[in-house]
C-alpha cells in the first residue's frame, strides 16, 4: 500500500543547513546542568564557611563567659589582685585547676592562664582603679584561638561593673 523510498526521505529531511544541532542542544542542556551544579555548590561552601564562624562563635562565648564567672569567684574569694600572684578558678575539665597569673599595677590587671599556647582561651581585664561602687569594671575576653595572628580567631566579651 505505502511504498516508501528511504533514501528520498533522508535527503529530504536532512539537507546540509541543518547538521550539527543535536550537538549544539546538548552542549547547551550541559552548559545549564553546569551552571546549576556550580551555583548549588557556591551555596553549600558558603553554608559551610558559616556554621563554622558560628562554632568558633559559640567557643569563643563560652571562654567569656568562663573567664567572667571565674573573675567575679576569684574577687568575692579573694577581694584586691596583685601583680604576680597566681589565682585560683576552679577545674578544668580534665580535673586540673586553671590558675591565672595577674599582670599589671595600678589597680589595672590582666589575667591570663600562661600554660594555653593554643586552642579556646580567655583573658580577663580588671580595672580597680577608682574602687567606688559601680566604678570597678571587669571585662573577660573569649577567643576561640589563642594565637592572635590567626585569621579565624574570634573574640567575645562580656563586661561587669560593681
Amino acid at each position: 500500500m505505502f511504498n516508501f523510498n528511504i533514501k528520498k526521505i533522508n535527503k529530504k529531511n536532512f539537507n546540509k543547513s541543518q547538521k550539527g544541532y543535536a550537538i549544539l542542544y546538548t552542549v547547551v542542556i550541559i552548559s545549564i546542568i553546569m551552571t546549576i551544579a556550580i551555583g548549588l555548590s557556591n551555596a553549600v561552601n558558603k553554608q559551610l564557611i558559616l556554621s563554622s564562624v558560628a562554632r568558633d562563635s559559640q567557643s569563643a562565648f563560652y571562654q567569656a563567659d568562663t573567664a567572667i564567672e571565674c573573675a567575679l569567684y576569684i574577687q568575692f574569694k579573694n577581694p584586691g589582685y596583685v601583680a604576680g600572684k597566681d589565682f585560683d578558678c576552679g577545674l578544668k575539665a580534665d580535673g586540673s585547676d586553671v590558675t591565672l597569673t595577674a599582670q599589671g599595677g595600678g589597680g589595672v590587671f590582666t589575667l591570663k592562664d600562661n600554660s594555653i599556647t593554643s586552642g579556646p582561651c580567655f583573658e580577663i581585664y580588671v580595672d580597680e582603679s577608682n574602687n567606688t561602687p559601680d566604678n570597678r569594671v571587669i571585662k573577660a575576653s573569649g577567643y576561640n584561638e589563642c594565637n592572635p595572628a590567626s585569621p579565624k580567631r574570634v573574640e567575645r566579651s562580656f563586661e561587669v561593673r560593681y
